[in-house]
């Protein structure tokens, strides 16, 4: 039985609480949808560092062909875009880190009560479900973000011209719009499922288990 069959007994009854259905049971339940949250959280940490090193190594793989003498015409720019591109990386290394660090902390201040482990699932949910253009506090934290990777997308195409295509430093560019324009539309259809994600499941999981803390509050 899991946490939708035990709200559904307890819509079926006029007094009884939630819990006193059968505490065992509820707290399985609990258990088993957190165990599903973290596995998300899991994949996509790891995603993300996959994508974190993936960039840091293509930039300095960049960086160092382009100090052989394989690309023509290499001027100290082609440096400074390849720098400017591994500095990107790193710093959105660290943030996606942090990031990862700071929901980890989250997670470690509940205990094993019942209405803590209701609060630590909603503390589980709520980062895929924050609007991150919604407020100036979510906006503060989204912009640096989002120019950090239009800053990386940009020096990789632009160094992946000069290396791979041998274009020339004025031509380059246009690998670099072609590069930000693919990482746009990926993010585009990303949000799209996330906000699928939500509508689903996230939003209806996070109302279930709102009701269950209020009913564990009045007890």
């Amino acid at each position: 039985m899991n946490l939708d069959d035990l709200m559904e007994v307890w819509r079926s009854q006029d007094v009884s609480p939630l819990h006193g259905v059968n505490d065992t049971l509820l707290r399985l339940a609990l258990r088993q949808d957190e165990a599903k949250l973290q596995a998300k959280w899991r994949r996509m940490r790891w995603f993300n560092y996959f994508a974190m090193a993936l960039a840091v190594g293509f930039s300095i793989f960049f960086l160092l062909i382009l100090i052989t003498p394989q690309v023509p015409d290499v001027s100290g720019w082609d440096y400074a875009v390849a720098v400017v591109g591994v500095a990107a990386a790193l710093a959105l290394w660290g943030r996606v880190y942090v990031s990862f660090r700071a929901q980890a902390r989250r997670e470690q201040g509940f205990g094993e009560s019942l209405r803590d482990q209701v609060n630590r699932q909603i503390a589980l949910i709520d980062p895929f479900m924050i609007n991150p253009w919604a407020t100036r506090a979510a906006r503060a934290k989204t912009v640096p973000v989002f120019v950090l990777c239009l800053v990386l997308m940009a020096a990789i195409g632009f160094m992946s011209g000069r290396v791979n295509e041998h274009r020339p430093f004025d031509e380059a560019w246009r690998s670099a719009v072609g590069v930000i324009l693919i990482g746009l539309f990926s993010g585009w259809v990303g949000g799209l499922g996330l906000r699928r994600w939500n509508r689903r499941i996230g939003a209806p999981r996070k109302r279930r288990l709102e009701a269950l803390l209020k009913e564990l509050d009045g007890q």
